[in-house]
Order: structure tokens, then sequence, then C-alpha cells
């Protein structure tokens, strides 16, 4: 009995534990920026998510093509959280913001106070500490005019944007900074 016994826990144990839990990688829609403008009712969030089949090439050897690396979706919703849930009723992949590299905020926004904003931000788990902010007339306009040409990996391609050190017209900035010396 205990012989029995030594051979079936090793076989159930395979059989248990070698399972996936979770998404697959190709059910998921990695946002790599956001922008934040004023809406009718709210905010209105331009979520700017990486299109992989452009990036990996999809079936070809190739890989893709310059700026329909990334698709942008426009919602309109009173909370961050909101927009990503009204979002993935829209489109057929579960949006993350773990891969997101950029925030774009209207300039009215700006000027009125970003506390209700950042407050989220700061509390997500899913949203880096490191993740740059920027303001623009228009966040929305601002993420649709991005086609990465060069550089295929659209978080790559904000990376090296807004790290650039010699690059004087971006400034360096992320959100622990600034929400440390916002607070």
């Amino acid at each position: 009995m205990m012989k029995a016994f030594k051979i079936i826990i090793p076989i159930l144990s395979v059989l248990l534990l070698s399972s996936c839990v979770g998404e697959e990688p190709n059910d998921i829609g990695y946002v790599t920026a956001m922008g934040i403008d004023e809406g009718e009712n709210g905010f209105k969030y331009t979520i700017q998510f990486a299109n992989p089949t452009k990036i990996s090439g999809g079936a070809s050897e190739e890989g893709g093509s310059g700026g329909d690396i990334v698709e942008n979706i426009t919602v309109e919703a009173p909370t961050t959280y909101s927009a990503i849930s009204h979002a993935n009723s829209i489109i057929s992949k579960d949006l993350s913001l773990s891969h997101a590299k950029l925030i774009v905020v209207s300039e009215k926004l700006a000027e009125k106070g970003l506390d209700e904003i950042f407050d989220v931000i700061a509390r997500n788990n899913d949203i880096r500490p490191d993740i740059y902010l920027a303001v623009a007339d228009d966040a929305g306009k601002y993420l649709e005019g991005v086609k990465p040409v060069v550089e295929l990996n659209p978080v790559k391609y904000y990376q090296l944007t807004y790290e650039n050190k010699k690059g004087g017209s971006v400034p360096q900035n992320n959100a622990s900074e600034f929400y440390m010396a916002y607070s």
C-alpha cells in the first residue's frame, strides 16, 4: 500500500500542477500609452495599445510596418478603471496597463489640477511608477499622431523618446517623481 502511495502522489502532482493558469498572452492587449482629455461626462480617454501581429510580423517573417504597430481607442468614462473596462467591452482583448510607458494629459486638465487622475494612477497596481508623464494641447490627438517608424516596439519607442538626455524638447519626468513633488 505504501509503495503504491509513493508512486501515485508524484503522478498526481505532475498532472495537477502542470496546467496553465490565467490568460494567454495573445488574449491580452498591452496598453502602451493613455491620453486623458476633458469629456462631456467625465474624462475622454484615448487608449493606445500595441498590435502584436504587426510587431512580430504575424504569419510572415518580415515584421511590422511603421505606423500601424499601435491602435487607438477613445472612450468616455469617469475614471481610469471604468475607461479600461469600457474599452475591454469594445475590443476583443483584455487591456493591461502593466506595460504602459506614457500618460498624456490635456493642457486644460493640467491647469485645473490633477488630484483626481493621479490619485487613481498612484494606487493602481498595474501602472509602474516609472511611467512617463506629458502635457499636450489635446492628449488624444497627440497619441493619434504617434506613428513609430524606426522602432517597432512602441514601448521601446516611448522609452527612447522620453529618456533621451540629448533631446532638449522632451523633459524627463516620471510618475513617481511627479507624485512625490505633487503631494
